[in-house]
């Protein structure tokens, strides 16, 4: 039996024009957007990552946001990810922080349009910040 592809190695510019054919926010837009929380503070943070996909034909409840990640002691240096499901149009990313004493909310960041992103927490304690 041929091998489908085995014609590419003969034929490199082919090869590399099917490598570069889609480029990376393409796959983002057709839902396999990647989000990830990556804290770079000097705390521990909790993460959510939440997705909303739209209603399906003839519902009558609203659009809600569903759960996809989660992690809640996230050390510095370390990250979240997730991939976005299929139809995704919006993501809201909830950060909050352990300050010693308890946590308090650090940020609320919402992705839309829904494309490939990282939100980074960085700052100390008392002096938070998040950035996409």
């Amino acid at each position: 039996m041929a091998r489908p592809l085995a014609g590419l190695a003969a034929c490199p510019a082919l090869a590399l024009l099917l490598a570069t054919a889609l480029p990376a926010e393409g796959l983002a837009q057709a839902g396999a957007a990647r989000i990830c929380v990556a804290n770079r503070g000097a705390f521990v943070i909790a993460a959510e990552i939440h997705a909303r996909q739209p209603v399906p034909t003839g519902a009558t409840s609203a659009r809600t946001l569903r759960l996809v990640a989660s992690n809640a002691s996230l050390p510095a240096l370390q990250e979240l990810c997730a991939t976005m499901p299929d139809a995704t149009d919006r993501v809201v990313v909830k950060v909050q922080l352990h300050t010693g004493l308890g946590w308090r909310q650090a940020c609320e960041v919402t992705i839309d349009p829904v494309r490939t992103a990282t939100v980074t927490v960085g700052g100390t304690t008392f002096n938070s910040h998040c950035t996409q």
